[in-house]
């Protein structure tokens, strides 16, 4: 091979390099920004697999995300890497690189179908580290592969170089998310709902497009709690917020209201184009919301729809979706009703 073409194919790499960075930092959902990482990471150095994982408030190690290069979902289990390996990488702050099993059979690396794999620290700069240092780690990139990858020095450069600006674009994401998801239900805070249906309502007026609100609550929840214990009420309320996100729209603006209540804002929908969002959740909520001898948990929902409901701004929109929830309630709960200028 000719050193022109060593050459081109190294300036591939960096631009490749360039391309997948920009990418990293397109996005501020920490779900979308992790998914993009390991890809990117799998492209470049031409591993099999992969996973990240980020320091949490209490500075332990959570595993957040695995795949694979064809984009498969990889749990924890299904790596069976060295803890050894990870102490070794924050301790070193730098690349660990092995070639084999026997390489370090003494640190104990158990998965013996791991033929080469590495891992990388993230730092991010934007927050300062122990004892003063100007960069902190915020977690720690694992890859390897069944078959012996040529991992060069610039393979390593390439991958140091991708790990510097994932920790940046991963912390950037986890502080957006801290600021304006829940944390049980990982659906939008009220105070970013609070924010963001003003500004829907204003796009909706000013060009005269439908607006649609709908109030969700839990029958029954507090005999769920005083029955099951909270830990089975929380559990509820994530399975519960999973439904109503997977019966939306990506557009659509889903949000823990208070306690078992949920909002969810739709977009240039009227009040016909909601029944299909309303239908979604409730069938999904009595297949998936289960508590014990297949019991599901109901789901009572009030829709307001402007303009069809008289609304004069968000707060009226928000107080007939209410009044529509209360008559749900009050005809039995496990039902729709929908709110409208006459009396209901």
């Amino acid at each position: 091979m000719g050193a022109g073409q060593n050459e081109n194919e190294t300036i591939q790499r960096y631009q490749k390099l360039l391309h997948l960075t920009q990418k990293i930092h397109s996005t501020l959902e920490l779900d979308k920004a992790l998914e993009i990482v390991l890809d990117a990471a799998l492209q470049l150095t031409e591993m099999q697999r992969a996973f990240v994982m980020l320091f949490n408030s209490e500075d332990q190690l959570e595993f957040r995300l695995g795949r694979d290069h064809k984009g498969k979902t990889l749990g924890l289990d299904e790596f069976q890497v060295s803890q050894t390996v990870i102490e070794k990488t924050i301790k070193q702050r730098d690349l660990f690189y092995f070639v084999s099993p026997s390489q370090v059979a003494s640190e104990s690396v158990y998965n013996l179908q791991i033929e080469s794999g590495f891992c990388v620290p993230l730092f991010s700069y934007r927050t300062v580290g122990k004892e003063g240092e100007a960069r902190r780690m915020v977690g720690i990139l694992y890859e390897d592969s069944k078959r012996i990858t040529n991992f060069d020095k610039e393979g390593q450069a390439i991958a140091s170089s991708l790990a510097l600006h994932a920790g940046l674009a991963l912390e950037n994401a986890g502080l957006y998310e801290l600021a304006t998801l829940d944390g049980l239900t990982r659906v939008y805070q009220r105070r970013y709902f609070d924010a963001v249906s003003e500004r829907e309502w204003e796009r909706a007026r000013r060009h005269k497009r439908a607006l649609t609100l709908l109030m969700i609550d839990l029958d029954y929840f507090k005999k769920v709690n005083d029955t099951f214990g909270h830990a089975k009420g929380d559990q509820i309320l994530r399975k519960a917020a999973q439904v109503i996100k997977a019966a939306c729209r990506q557009e659509d603006i889903v949000a823990r209201y208070g306690g078992e209540e949920f909002v969810v804002l739709l977009p240039e929908t009227d009040s016909a184009g909601s029944e299909v969002v309303t239908r979604r959740i409730q069938e999904a909520a009595s297949e998936k919301v289960v508590l014990e001898k297949q019991e599901c948990v109901t789901f009572s929902i009030g829709v307001a729809s402007y303009p069809h409901c008289g609304a004069k701004n968000m707060t009226e929109l928000i107080r007939f979706s209410d009044l529509a929830l209360y008559e749900a309630k009050k005809a039995g709960r496990n039902r729709v009703a929908l709110y409208s200028s006459q009396p209901l």
